[in-house]
Formats: structure tokens, sequence, C-alpha cells
């Protein structure tokens, strides 16, 4: 039996952990959540469905000795570790703890888009977008390389758009590689050292209200638009040099269609 721990938030950590319960050669030691300010009130109360049968532990992640402590035993024990869209760093006193080696699912080309918020932010940059499953380390998206593959996308595509699209690939190769990654099977290469900006959570808020005198070029104002798009309807708005906001709807759509 293979002991893993996982660290999650988010549909894709409850689509790993279903397909890791399913895993008869998976022993789940505990599954660590985000802390409460970064995750919806009801994804505890999730996991604890998927867990329903199962004996695996969940710690909620606080930036606490006790926290420290609980992940710590587990890691001493550990021989595989993932992390799933989980919004903390991991304190390098913890990953020096891990008998085996953590892994991150990361929705994008790194180095391009480390940080929070990588797919709009590639929008916003203009930067090709992907997926990367990669080491964890002590510096924040920085680990050694085990697969990364570029998402086409277009013009008419927003950030919901491309994350569906993301998610859906980061489940499916995550599955394809886990053998070889579990058999060290496939040699990690070094990112390359381009320098790129690592952005914060609180940074895209600011690009939500688009005020009518900053406004640009178009296509500065579509890359906002389509930046701070989601799917699950959030949209940025326009304030008018008077204060007053306004909703915006753009359609584009290939001329062939």
């Amino acid at each position: 039996m293979k002991n893993y721990l996982l660290f999650i938030n988010g549909n894709l950590g409850l689509k790993i952990l279903k397909y890791l319960l399913s895993q008869e050669d998976v022993n789940l030691l505990g599954v660590v959540l985000n802390s409460t300010k970064k995750r919806k009130k009801s994804y505890t109360n999730e996991v604890k469905s998927e867990l329903s049968n199962s004996k695996s532990q969940i710690i909620e992640f606080e930036d606490n000795q006790d926290t420290y402590n609980i992940i710590a035993n587990l890691f001493s024990i550990t021989d595989f570790g993932v992390s799933v869209l989980f919004g903390h760093k991991i304190p390098i006193e913890l990953l020096n703890t891990v008998k085996g080696e953590l892994i991150n699912l990361h929705p994008s080309l790194l180095p391009i888009g480390r940080g929070a918020d990588p797919i709009p932010w590639s929008i916003i940059d203009q930067k090709k977008q992907g997926i990367t499953i990669h080491q964890i380390d002590s510096e924040l998206d920085n680990g050694r390389i085990l697969f990364q593959k570029e998402i086409q996308t277009n013009i008419s595509m927003n950030s919901g758009d491309i994350y569906d699209i993301c998610m859906s690939e980061l489940f499916q190769e995550f599955i394809r590689i886990r053998p070889q990654w579990e058999e060290k099977k496939i040699k990690a290469k070094i990112q390359d050292g381009i320098k790129t900006k690592i952005h914060n959570s609180t940074e895209l808020n600011n690009r939500q209200i688009i005020n009518e005198d900053e406004i640009g070029t178009f296509g500065d104002f579509l890359r906002i638009m389509q930046a701070c798009s989601f799917s699950d309807g959030r949209r940025p708005v326009l304030r008018d040099n008077f204060g007053k906001l306004w909703e915006i709807n753009i359609l584009i759509r290939n001329c062939k269609d």
C-alpha cells in the first residue's frame, strides 16, 4: 500500500480525492484543507461526505504549531503527497519532514503564472496557457517539472472557459502519469530561469472595476474583460466618470460560425 496525503481545495481537489479513494493500492492518511478564509463553508462537509467510509484524517490548515505538528507526523510516513489548488505555501520546516515526495497540480505553464490567479494574469500579460505538474520545494511554484502541456486558446475564451479546460486536463494527466511518478520513472526538469512576477490573491480584485478614464486600447480592455470573467458568474463592471457602475456584455464569435 502507498501512503498518500492530500492538500486540496475546489472541485478538482474533490475529484482527485474520489479517484484516490477508489484505488485499492492507496492508503489515504489524511486530507489537509486550506484555511476557512480561503474556502467555501460547505467544502468541509463535502470532503467529510467523500470520507464517510474512510479512516482518513481531516486537517484544517492554520498557521500554528499544533497544525504543523499534526502534518509533520503524517509527513513522516507519507510516500506521496499531492497539492491541488491549495492556497498556502507549505513551510520549509514541514517539507523537511516528508518521507516521500510532494507534487502540485498547477493551471499554468510554469514559470509563467506563479502564485495566485495564473489564468487571468496570463490573459492580461498575453502569455501562453497550460498546465504543470511539478515537485514542491521551499519556493512558491518553483519545483522541478514532471509534466507540462500547453492549452490552445482563442480570443473568445475567458478565464472561466480556460479554467474548466485546465481542471479537466490536470485530472486526466495526473491519473496518466501517477504510475510513472510512483515508480520514479519520470525525470524531473528544472524550470526555465525566466523571471516572472508572483501575484497574490488580492491583486485581481483591483481589476474587477474598470474606470472609464483608465481604458487604453481595445485589446487592453478586452483582456481585462476576459481575465475577470469566471464560470461562477463573476464579471467586471465599468465605472464611468460620474461614478456610476455599468454591466458590460461582449460577444466574440468567429465570423465563419
